[in-house]
């Protein structure tokens, strides 16, 4: 069996466990034909047949929170600890390897199982489909137990688990920054729920002294669903009949000048549209001026969703509707993309020259009589560099480089800011803001662009072999409609309403649009995997942020 060790053999907390059956190394270090610095070992069974072997992992350190493991834990680094072998290796860094710290267990059995039998008891489990309960922890002053019950739409209650949290009064503000799992899958499963069903969670805290504790303590939890690795498969969506009204979305680069001015003309058109399909009424489906909930007057609210799984879905079907809307007024091809991963010397003139009543210059917002503004950033044209990558092109390459749709929402949606900022500047009545942002043209021309970028990463993820239609995240919220499309009487557009669930929009091929090539800053998309590829054989360190709304917009430096 090949085994592919990620440094060389003599690398300090890297072990290699092998099954009983198998002998020692048959075969010395030989070299792979596709990574020539990584070696391989050959390891055979008495038989001759390959045998299975564990994963090879560090087991001595740790790649996060780095300068937290580093920092000297008190009160073992204070002077007056007595213990020099504690005083000495007060780092949490320190303490990986307990044989510094001069004891040994007698054996390593768990529950009256070898390390190899548990390794292939965790082997087994992943076989199966779960799905997880994940709660972002934080300290609630005291130590307390937290149940949770799992709750169906007919208030059917099923106790899911059970853990606890230490600490006290005086403890040590503490958050975690990354998601405790819990396996709910057989509570689901006897509530006859899938991740996507309608259901909640009740929360019970109750400290260890019987207080009950205000259970909005602890914020809910999410689902995840991760798919057994034998039980998996591809859910491919239904090939639809071939169309003859496709319309191919260009490089705005590239358009010839009968399209631009075709595309101005059908513009000028649609602004001129005061109906419900008019460029207004449908920027109006973003933010201002807040047409969710469909019912009722009161505390009504912007539409267009953001940190959420839906994000690319919502702004998928609202890029269609404002190009079947274009369609209509004449337009023969889609809405243009801009691919600002390359270099830029200047904007494209479709949107950046205001000459002639250019209609994708601005747009004068008529329930409040303000125009759109645009202030462009420097930083578009002189990009500060990321490991020597144009950082547009580098935010870009680290999105595409996730292979799970829920890890590529959030990189892909923060990469998207980057344009609005870098367009709209610090103005009101521009694409900085969530309010009117839809309103400046050229929200049509970067939505098609980025959404692009997701028609990408789903070509990629058909190369990994991995899901790339579907998502095992975001529990109900791909089967909850999306407002406004869903609403039928503000929504005229029958292919966008009929197809409102996010969980339909993940197939772009019934939208009635193409992209005339699949580039990124000139490389296809196997290019791309391989790009991608070969910066995953460097070391690289990242920075985690747990984002959440501000109510504003901001830019973080």
């Amino acid at each position: 069996y090949n085994m592919r060790f990620p440094t060389t053999l003599s690398t300090p907390g890297l072990v290699v466990s092998l099954p009983m059956a198998c002998p020692l190394l048959s075969t010395p270090p030989t070299t792979h034909s596709s990574c020539s610095t990584t070696p391989t070992w050959t390891v055979s069974s008495p038989s001759g047949k390959p045998c299975r072997s564990l994963e090879v992992l560090p087991y001595n350190s740790a790649n996060c929170a780095i300068q937290l493991l580093h920092q000297p834990m008190r009160p073992f680094s204070d002077e007056d600890n007595i213990n020099p072998v504690t005083r000495s290796f007060s780092r949490a860094s320190d303490v990986f390897n307990y044989d510094r710290l001069n004891y040994q267990y007698d054996d390593l059995n768990f529950h009256g199982h070898t390390i190899s039998e548990l390794n292939d008891i965790l082997e087994r489990r992943r076989e199966k489909d779960r799905i997880f309960a994940e709660f972002l922890l934080h300290g609630v002053g005291a130590s307390a137990d937290i149940t949770f019950y799992l709750v169906d739409s007919q208030n059917h209650s099923e106790f899911a688990g059970t853990f606890a949290v230490l600490g006290g009064p005086l403890e040590h503000p503490w958050a975690f920054d990354r998601l405790f799992k819990y396996d709910v899958t057989d509570v689901f499963n006897k509530l006859h729920l899938r991740p996507d069903s309608e259901y909640h969670f009740d929360i019970e805290i109750v400290a260890v002294n019987g207080t009950t504790l205000d259970s909005h303590l602890i914020r809910s939890p999410t689902v995840q669903f991760v798919p057994g690795i034998r039980e998996y498969y591809e859910k491919v969506a239904e090939r639809v009949q071939p169309r003859d009204d496709i319309l191919i979305r260009k490089n705005i680069n590239e358009l010839t000048l009968e399209e631009s001015a075709n595309l101005r003309s059908a513009l000028n058109k649609l602004q001129q549209d005061q109906g419900p399909n008019g460029f207004e009424a449908i920027a109006g489906f973003h933010g201002a001026p807040f047409r969710c909930p469909e019912v009722g007057t009161e505390d009504k609210y912007a539409c267009c969703v953001h940190g959420m799984p839906v994000f690319p879905h919502f702004h998928r079907l609202l890029t269609v509707q404002f190009e079947q809307a274009l369609h209509d007024q004449g337009a023969l091809i889609g809405v243009p993309y801009w691919d600002w991963t390359a270099p830029i010397k200047k904007v494209p003139s479709l949107f950046g020259e205001s000459a002639d009543f250019n209609p994708f210059y601005s747009y004068t917002i008529s329930f409040n009589n303000q125009r759109t503004t645009r202030n462009i950033q420097s930083e578009l044209y002189n990009p500060h560099t990321i490991n020597g990558y144009n950082y547009l092109y580098y935010l870009a390459l680290s999105t595409l480089e996730e292979d799970n749709f829920c890890d590529f929402e959030v990189q892909y949606e923060v990469l998207h800011n980057e344009i609005h900022g870098l367009i709209g500047g610090n103005g009101t009545y521009s694409m900085a803001t969530l309010d009117y942002s839809a309103f400046d043209p050229f929200f049509i021309i970067h939505h098609s662009s980025i959404d692009r970028i997701w028609v990408i990463w789903q070509e990629l993820q058909k190369l990994r072999h991995k899901p790339f239609n579907s998502a095992h995240c975001g529990g109900h919220v791909l089967e909850d409609p999306l407002h406004p499309f869903s609403y039928g009487e503000i929504n005229k557009n029958d292919l966008t309403r009929r197809n409102s669930l996010p969980s339909a929009v993940f197939d772009y091929s019934h939208f009635g649009y193409e992209f005339d090539k699949l580039e990124l800053n000139g490389h296809d998309v196997k290019e791309i995997y391989e790009i991608i590829s070969d910066l995953r054989h460097g070391n690289r360190v990242y920075l985690g942020f747990v984002l959440y709304g501000q109510q504003s917009s901001l830019e973080y430096k």
